[in-house]
């Protein structure tokens, strides 16, 4: 059970990593920098400043200096949350790369961290379900205060606009009359003005 929390580790620090980088890319196309406005098929893509402004984030793979960033970026101070994450952020690279095996190097990067199933050299690293639960909720508040801080109604448009390129690319455009019925119960997204669903229906149908 222990290996199988470290994978929930894992995959949930994946999905943080994922909400990084989509949250800064949106945020940073509704700052104006985006390179293709007229374009129908392809996904949105960001100017070259836009790419030089998100790309500590976008072309990053370690969340720690993501999180980093994303602090100066949306300025916000996470607090306890991105120092708790940091932590437990050692123990998923250790899953992920050395098997979940507690090597020399692991031990002395959480040095002084108390983990509950604390092992021994070259044992296997355990996790408990609080842990792992602390773990979630700590990521959950990190995205919940980027959301409280960023996401607005440009975003949500832009969020639209990037599902109807990627559905018109690939030919599969909904219904013109199911359209909003479509993007509530697939992708969960909220309706947006009339003015703007009428921009949308204008250039994709």
């Amino acid at each position: 059970m222990e290996r199988n929390r470290l994978h929930l580790l894992v995959i949930y620090t994946a999905f943080l990593e994922t909400y990084l980088k989509e949250i800064t890319f949106f945020y940073t196309a509704s700052q104006g920098h985006v390179n293709n406005t007229h374009d129908k098929t392809y996904p949105i893509k960001l100017t070259k400043v836009g790419e030089a402004y998100a790309s500590p984030i976008l072309k990053s793979s370690t969340v720690p200096d993501m999180l980093k960033y994303a602090a100066e970026l949306f300025d916000i101070n996470f607090g306890r949350n991105a120092t708790e994450w940091v932590k437990i952020y050692k123990v998923r690279c250790a899953a992920a790369h050395n098997g979940g095996i507690a090597t020399p190097k692991f031990l002395q990067d959480i040095s002084g961290m108390p983990l509950s199933l604390n092992p021994r050299e070259y044992e296997n690293i355990g996790l408990t379900w609080d842990e792992l639960r602390a773990a979630m909720r700590y990521a959950d508040e990190i995205a919940a205060l980027i959301d409280s801080k960023v996401s607005n109604y440009d975003i949500r448009i832009l969020e639209t606009e990037q599902i109807l390129r990627e559905q018109n690319g690939k030919g599969i455009l909904p219904n013109k009359n199911k359209l909003w019925q479509f993007l509530h119960d697939e992708y969960s997204l909220f309706p947006i003005k009339r003015p703007d669903k009428n921009r949308l229906l204008s250039k994709f149908y």
